[in-house]
């Protein structure tokens, strides 16, 4: 963890340290017929709140990469609280915690021994409310 990987470079290009980059395919022309319900529902619901359909289709897209970026954070984190079982040893995440220089980082130093059961929190539903509440405005 924390090597540079080199951000930015062309998936399937080899990374600095000799690995392929992966990406996640999201293209519009993959979706199934069958889940077209999802993003006509959450267009017309925009619609009906006041937003045109092209900024519906902007609110469907904040909304689906929103809810996309917290599966993969979840399936992470279950997948980093598997690894913790199997060692006896604390995360990297929990080491560098532990050492927050108070005077550099004041507020996540004084978080740190909480910060791994803060962010376990599930915040989605509300995390949720408050986008779709920025979207739709006053």
């Amino acid at each position: 963890m924390g090597e540079d990987r080199g951000i930015g470079a062309q998936p399937g290009a080899p990374a600095r340290d000799g690995r392929e980059h992966r990406q996640a395919d999201t293209a519009a022309d993959l979706l199934s017929a069958s889940a077209l319900w999802f993003p006509e529902n959450v267009i017309d619901s925009a619609v009906k709140c006041g937003l045109t359909s092209e900024q519906g289709v902007h609110a469907y897209r904040a909304i689906w990469y929103y809810t996309a970026g917290e599966i993969i954070i979840r399936a992470a984190a279950a997948a980093a609280a598997r690894r913790r079982r199997d060692a006896d040893r604390p995360t990297y995440r929990d080491q560098i915690f532990a050492d927050l220089d108070p005077q550099v980082l004041p507020r996540l130093a004084s978080l740190g021994g909480r910060w791994s059961s803060l962010t376990a929190e599930d915040t989605y539903r509300q995390g949720l409310i408050a986008l779709v509440n920025g979207l739709l405005g006053p």
